[in-house]
């Protein structure tokens, strides 16, 4: 698994290879329905490609998870400003400060 979620992030990272990318972080979340990280990242991919609904499908997913999760918070507050909800993404970015404002 660690192998798969490593290769997905490179290539995620890489831009051009992202739906490469998204079969290897199906892959864990196939193996593995509670890692919560793939579940992120398949949700911020759905995110960059405007999908507001997939993406927030599993970055709900891994806040149920993980509810402190500090990508999965950022990301999910990053949906809900993109998709119009500014304050509800305010208590996502307010959430993220108070579990940890180094990282911030």
């Amino acid at each position: 698994m660690p192998a798969h979620f490593g290769l997905a992030k490179i290539l995620h990272q890489a831009q051009d290879e992202v739906d490469e990318a998204l079969k290897h972080y199906r892959y864990v979340v196939e193996n593995d329905v509670t890692h919560y990280k793939a579940l992120c990242q398949i949700g911020i991919i759905f995110l960059e490609r405007q999908d507001l609904e997939k993406s927030a499908e599993y970055l709900k997913k891994c806040l149920k998870i993980n509810p402190k999760y500090l990508t999965g918070m950022i990301s999910m507050g990053n949906l809900l400003f993109e998709s119009g909800h500014a304050k509800n993404a305010c208590k996502y970015f307010q959430q993220a400060l108070n579990h940890n404002p180094k990282e911030i």
